[in-house]
């Protein structure tokens, strides 16, 4: 087996994984990557292969639905990777000799799964070789969207730049950097043009120094519409990565991390104590005890969303949802903030935040908060942040910053 055979099937298994058993693809990989013994060019071609057939998945999917007798679901789940891999190299990556796409599939499906279904593999990709692709099955297909994120996307900036937008966002975004300690910028790694204190990290080049985290400069702008404070509570914690940047902020002197997923948290707990950090880490399944029911200085609620800015990091969020689970997701946001709320002391202030634009989950959510809490008013700029937010609300589209879509809303406390 040769080093181009064996990444296509550390690839399949991959897609497998996150398309079958639900995993996400960054981790997923990265677990996979670290017990490989391929080599840096192979881990980039698996990393490729993956990301490309998880960006097209659906529009491959209809493509091999359409050319096997018996539909696409009627293979093993092994077979549908090994497929689908090969799909996207030949439909995306033109680098890839067709030829030797198709042998190292079917090689693979007769390995795995016997000579019966790797001649239908052969028959069906030889197939789609000749007749190249077929047109686009729906409206948006063509960007590699469903058809309802397309709408959504378009009613918001339009045609032209959705496809500009989905461009940058399939061909991959660049890696941001954080830079946790002052020092000299390494070779490689310049400011990013629009957040303070991002940086971009050039295609190629390993940083392993410890003084710099990988974070989405769409992220980090979250971290500073927090403003300087004694205490902040970050009550939708997650892994920790906008948790740490509080910690490194030398004019936030103490965060409290909490989140409702144990395996969350767990993550969470070795990042701080990599990053040498004591910040206290709280499950709300334990309750919520009286030191985190008030008087935080700012309350950071980085709720739970649909995840559709984030497609460029994780292309398989564009195949997840569905309308009625992001109305659902936008009632649990609005539950949160709700409650978050009271944490807030008296001048303290609210910042709400999700990886996403969809108006249930933005604008929605804090329309119906406004209408409840009153003594919560809009801040457009406060003390110790370096962001200021016209109206109190910020929606920035990834074609933007090269970075994720995010959507942040702050509002400051009444005193009395």
């Amino acid at each position: 087996m040769n080093a181009d055979e064996n990444a296509r099937r550390v690839a399949a298994h991959c897609v497998q994984r996150v398309v079958d058993e639900g995993g996400y693809s960054n981790l997923v990989l990265s677990h996979a990557l670290a017990s490989s013994p391929l080599d840096a060019r192979d881990r980039a071609f698996v990393t490729a292969l993956v990301y490309r057939t998880l960006t097209w998945l659906a529009v491959i999917d209809d493509e091999l639905d359409q050319r096997l007798s018996r539909g696409l679901e009627s293979l093993p789940r092994s077979v549908r990777a090994h497929l689908r891999v090969a799909m996207a190299q030949l439909r995306t990556m033109q680098s890839s000799p067709p030829r030797a796409t198709i042998n190292e599939c079917v090689e693979a499906i007769k390995d795995d799964s016997g000579g019966g279904l790797s001649r239908v593999a052969n028959g069906v990709l030889r197939s789609a070789q000749r007749d190249g692709a077929p047109p686009p099955p729906w409206p948006g297909a063509q960007l590699a969207l469903p058809p309802t994120l397309h709408k959504r996307i378009v009613t918001h900036i339009g045609e032209d730049r959705c496809a500009v937008l989905m461009d940058l966002a399939n061909e991959g975004l660049p890696t941001h950097l954080r830079q946790r300690r002052p020092g000299e910028l390494p070779e490689g790694v310049s400011p990013h043009p629009h957040v303070p204190g991002a940086f971009v990290l050039e295609a190629g080049v390993p940083v392993t120094d410890a003084s710099w985290a990988v974070q989405d400069a769409g992220s980090q702008m979250v971290g500073l519409c927090v403003p300087a404070a004694d205490r902040v509570l970050d009550c939708c914690a997650g892994t920790g990565g906008k948790t740490l940047h509080l910690v490194d902020r030398p004019d936030v002197k103490s965060v409290v991390a909490s989140d409702v997923s144990a395996k969350k948290l767990t993550a969470l707990r070795r990042a701080t104590a990599l990053a040498e950090s004591a910040t206290p880490v709280h499950n709300w399944r334990d309750g919520c005890p009286d030191a985190l029911c008030a008087g935080f200085d700012a309350v950071l609620v980085d709720a739970p969303c649909s995840g559709y800015g984030t497609i460029g990091r994780h292309p398989e969020a564009r195949w997840r949802r569905s309308d009625e689970q992001v109305r659902d997701l936008a009632t649990v946001q609005g539950d949160i903030l709700a409650a978050a709320a009271s944490a807030v002391r008296p001048g303290g202030i609210l910042v709400y935040a999700v990886c996403t634009f969809t108006t249930e989950e933005t604008d929605a959510v804090c329309d119906a908060f406004n209408t409840i809490r009153n003594d919560f008013s809009p801040a457009q700029a406060v003390p110790g942040s370096l962001i200021e937010m016209p109206g109190g609300r910020l929606r920035v589209w990834g074609d933007e910053m090269e970075s994720e879509t995010f959507f942040i809303a702050r509002w400051k406390r009444a005193e009395t």
